[in-house]
Parts: structure tokens; C-alpha cells; sequence
């Protein structure tokens, strides 16, 4: 009788990373897209809630670099990465104790500076480890989309009427369960001894040698993408709840949301040999003004057209964090791999969704949510014609640049 054959050891640790990636994504679809519905349940205004959600983005632009250069520095990045998911698994449950607004604002600055350091550092990590052995990362993220897509539809069907606290509860459970994922991953030793007077262990001198003119364009175009994308998911949660609807809803546009990065995830190497990462930048730009428009209708077409906006996801949303995370990753040098990451993080988690929130939340007071998509269309059509004429000798190359 045969016995059968064992795996690869290439497929035991991509199957690692693939039950990681599954873990996080459905650890962070847990709390964040409820946090507006649960802060409305509280009684707090629109304004209120864009600077409560601020509150974590201006952690997160201010932590990131040091979480990077931590991360860089450490001969144990996954031991750094354990410690910040139990972490935030006990900060979490902090939300609990809040009642007031000011305690709100205390608990999101706690939980932000550890929460935000979460997928600068496992994607840093994992693209290192997969460029070492030639495996795609789309393949990898694709688990954390249909982890994702099934949390926020199983944890919609939980939730229904009920009150929203058990997500923070939820949510401190699943950072225990990421830590201990990480015991799985295959190790990498990514620091290197440091020689002293060597200009390339100097982070901040690093980072001038690669901030040209083409990474500012990049770094710009995703910062005021990540400012649409950012109003449109704080913002969803508000939006269903004054069209009347429960948080089922939530879950069930969340669900299709994540589902539609599941064809761009298959099909984004393979794009990518045709045309570059600015061409499909540029492409996002176009189709996110597009569902900001749709957005900006729902008022008058109802659920349909939120839903067909958040089928828009894939192409919007993941079409700019697979590419720009591949960006970072191939324009930073060995030593600042988790830095470019937390550069990335810190532009998009941080000053984008600051603007995203802040300003959004005063749009929204002042002009209504649904005025207020129109406003952030313009905005993104503006850049994204900056954008294109910038990287417009870029933009007839082909392939993978």
C-alpha cells in the first residue's frame, strides 16, 4: 500500500501565511466596520464621529514609523508581531468601559497605536518571505478577502437588532487567535548587524535617497484615494443607519464588498504583465469617482445602488493596496522593506483617513453624507487627472514597472 505523499515544504508555509492572512482580515472585519453604527447607537452626531475616527488615523501617522523601524531593527519580527496582536486583543475590550465622548477619544489614541501596526508588519513580513521563494502574494490575500467576506457576513447574521458591544468582545477573542497563528509562519531573521558610520542603517537618510518625484506622485494619488475610500467605509455604516436599515445590512454589503476583490485578486498578476502599476492606478481613480457618484444616489435608488457601489470594491480599493503595497516593496531597499510598508500605512491609515474623517465628518454636518460623496468625487477626479498627467511617460510603458 502507497503512502501518501507529504507536502512540500513550499506548501506548508504558503498554507501558513494562508490561514494568517485569513485570521487578520477576519480579525479586522470585526470591529472597524460596526464602530460608526455603534458610536450612532451612542448618540454622537456625524461631526463627532468623523474626529473620533481621526483620532486613531492621527496615531497611526504619528506610531507607523517607529513600528517600522522597529520592526526593521528586530532579528524576531515575529515575536514584535505576537506581542502587538495581544495587545490589541486586551485593548480592544477597552470600548467597553467608554461612556462618555472623551472617553471614546482616550480609548481609540490606546487601541490605534498597536491596532495600527498590525498589516504594515504582516505585510512587510510576508512579502519578504515570498519574494525569497518566488510565491505570489496575490495568492495569500486572497484568503484574507474570503475570510473577510465571511466574517462580516456570519458576524451581520449574528448581530442583526442586537446591541454592538459583543464585537469588541469578538474582536478581542480573534487577536488571541492571530497571535497564536503566528507560532505557524515560517521564521525569517530579517535584521542584519549594523556597522557603525553606515549611511543605509539611518532610516531617515534612507528614506531621501528613494523619495523622488515618481514615489510622491504614488504617495499622493494614494493618499486621496485612501480619503475617498476612507469617507465611503466610516461613513457606510451612518449611512444605512439613517436610510433605516439594521445592522444585517451592514454585514451584507460588507460581504459583497470583500467578495468582489476575489476576480481582481485572480486575475491582478496576470494584469500586471500587460500594464503597469500606474496604468491600473489610474483606472482606480476613474471607477472610485464613479462610486462615489452612486454613492452620493442612494438616497434616491436605495440599497441597489449602495450595492452596486460596493461591488466597485475590487477595482477601487484592492486594485490600490495590492499595487501600492508591490510599489513600496520593490522601491525600498532591503533594509527599509517594513518602513516603506509603515510609510504606505502612515500616508493611507494615517493622514488619509485624518482628512477622510475629519473632513468628511464636517462635510457631511455641513452638507449632508449624501452631498458630501459629491463633494469627495470632485476631489478625486481633480487628482486623478493630476495623477495622470504626472506619470504620463510612465503610463505608455507596458508590463511590470
Amino acid at each position: 500500500m502507497r503512502r501518501a505523499a507529504l507536502p512540500s515544504r513550499d506548501t506548508r508555509e504558503k498554507g501558513s501565511f494562508v490561514l494568517y492572512y485569513a485570521l487578520i482580515w477576519m480579525s479586522s472585519s470585526i470591529v472597524g466596520p460596526y464602530l460608526g453604527a455603534y458610536y450612532v447607537d451612542m448618540g454622537f452626531p456625524v461631526f463627532q464621529i468623523g474626529l473620533l475616527s481621526s483620532v486613531g488615523a492621527v496615531v497611526c501617522l504619528l506610531i507607523q514609523p517607529l513600528w517600522g523601524i522597529a520592526s526593521d531593527r528586530s532579528r524576531h519580527p515575529l515575536r514584535l508581531l505576537r506581542a502587538v496582536f495581544l495587545l490589541v486583543g486586551g485593548l480592544v475590550l477597552l470600548f467597553l468601559l467608554g461612556r462618555q465622548y472623551w472617553h471614546f477619544i482616550l480609548i481609540s489614541v490606546i487601541y490605534s497605536t498597536c491596532s495600527s501596526a498590525v498589516m504594515p508588519l504582516s505585510d512587510a513580513y510576508t512579502l519578504r518571505f515570498l519574494s525569497s521563494r518566488g510565491l505570489k502574494f496575490a495568492h495569500i490575500r486572497l484568503a484574507g478577502t474570503l475570510g473577510y467576506a465571511f466574517s462580516v457576513f456570519v458576524l451581520g447574521r449574528i448581530l442583526g437588532g442586537q446591541e454592538l458591544t459583543i464585537i469588541f468582545l469578538i474582536g478581542g477573542g480573534m487577536n488571541v487567535l492571530c497571535a497564536a497563528s503566528t507560532w505557524l509562519l515560517p521564521r525569517l531573521e530579517t535584521a542584519q548587524p549594523q556597522k557603525a558610520g553606515k549611511p543605509a542603517g539611518r532610516p531617515g537618510s534612507g528614506l531621501r535617497s528613494v523619495l523622488d518625484r515618481e514615489l510622491v506622485l504614488v504617495l499622493f494619488f494614494a493618499l486621496v484615494m485612501q480619503t475617498a475610500l476612507g469617507f465611503h467605509g466610516t461613513f457606510l455604516s451612518v449611512y444605512v443607519k439613517e436610510l433605516g436599515c439594521e445592522n444585517s445590512v451592514i454585514g451584507v454589503l460588507q460581504c459583497a464588498s470583500a467578495l468582489s476583490e476575489v476576480p481582481v485578486l485572480l486575475l491582478i498578476d496576470r494584469i500586471l504583465r500587460k500594464w503597469n502599476v500606474f496604468r491600473i492606478l489610474s483606472t482606480a481613480g476613474g471607477v472610485m469617482v464613479l462610486r462615489m457618484l452612486l454613492d452620493s444616489l442612494a438616497g434616491v435608488g436605495g440599497l441597489p445602488v449602495l450595492m452596486a457601489s460596493q461591488l466597485l470594491q475590487g477595482v477601487t480599493y484592492m486594485s490600490l493596496s495590492y499595487c501600492t503595497i508591490l510599489y513600496m516593496s520593490r522601491k525600498m531597499p532591503p533594509h527599509m522593506k517594513t518602513t516603506g510598508q509603515s510609510l504606505l500605512q502612515g500616508v493611507q491609515g494615517g493622514l488619509g483617513s485624518i482628512l477622510a474623517n475629519t473632513g468628511g465628518g464636517a462635510l457631511g454636518s455641513l452638507l449632508g453624507i449624501q452631498r458630501a460623496y459629491l463633494a469627495v468625487a470632485a476631489l478625486l477626479f481633480c487628482a486623478t487627472a493630476v495623477f495622470l498627467f504626472g506619470t504620463r511617460q510612465k503610463l505608455k510603458a507596458s508590463g511590470e514597472a
